[in-house]
């Protein structure tokens, strides 16, 4: 199977623009497509790494999009519909990347500076070529590898077991803030001085996320 990993910057699209306004990161799915007489749709997952306090603002900024055809969200989770015009469609080819002969490996990331990482795979190496010749006219490609190899893998983003929002919360802060770096840039206290919790309920919060994550963790690496 050819696989191609890359990554693309695209200053005309909406989550791409909403991950630099709200300094965050997103990752998700592309599902799927479908056009009428005037528009296409695309129907994707995102999933929300940011700041707590700016979910909801988020959303509902989302919400607001003149691009956003229908949309759905729980915790920091949400299934949407993109509505592109046929022109736009024409000009940006964005239904190159819904292309059911491809496999999207690992979900989509975009990063807080607004680029997205891609790692997409398929039987045909031409597929994977004809994003990669439209990525690099229209949306400043930066191309790690293209090459033949099997397929490993797919990450899968409902893999990992289920957290409240406050452990999920705990979990994010320890990792942003280099708790599980080594040598680690801080500790349990100060990142509940962080939270404005008390260091007992921060450490309940954060050691309940870890009791599920963990062992779950070596569990699949075993598999």
């Amino acid at each position: 199977m050819w696989k191609a990993k890359f990554k693309v910057f695209d200053k005309e699209g909406l989550f791409a623009s909403m991950a630099m306004k709200y300094n965050s990161s997103l990752h998700g799915y592309m599902l799927n497509y479908f056009s009428d007489k005037r528009n296409s749709y695309f129907t994707l997952t995102i999933h929300f790494d940011g700041d707590h306090s700016l979910r909801d603002k988020f959303f509902e900024d989302l919400k607001n999009s003149k691009k956003i055809d229908k949309i759905e969200e729980q915790g920091n989770f949400l299934v949407c519909r993109l509505k592109i015009s046929k022109t736009e469609e024409s000009e940006r080819k964005p239904s190159l990347f819904y292309n059911p002969l491809l496999i999207q490996i690992k979900p989509f990331v975009i990063t807080p500076d607004g680029w997205e990482e891609l790692e997409l795979a398929s039987f045909e190496r031409k597929y994977l070529e004809k994003i990669l010749k439209v990525s690099e006219k229209k949306y400043n490609l930066v191309l790690d590898y293209i090459k033949e190899e099997k397929v490993e893998n797919l990450g899968v983003l409902n893999i990992l077991p289920k957290l409240t929002e406050k452990q999920e919360k705990a979990v994010y802060l320890a990792i942003k803030s280099g708790y599980y770096e080594y040598p680690r840039k801080t500790d349990v206290k100060g990142l509940a001085f962080k939270e404005g919790l008390s260091f007992s309920t921060f450490q309940e919060h954060l050691r309940k996320a870890e009791n599920k994550l963990i062992p779950f963790a070596i569990k699949k690496s075993s598999l």
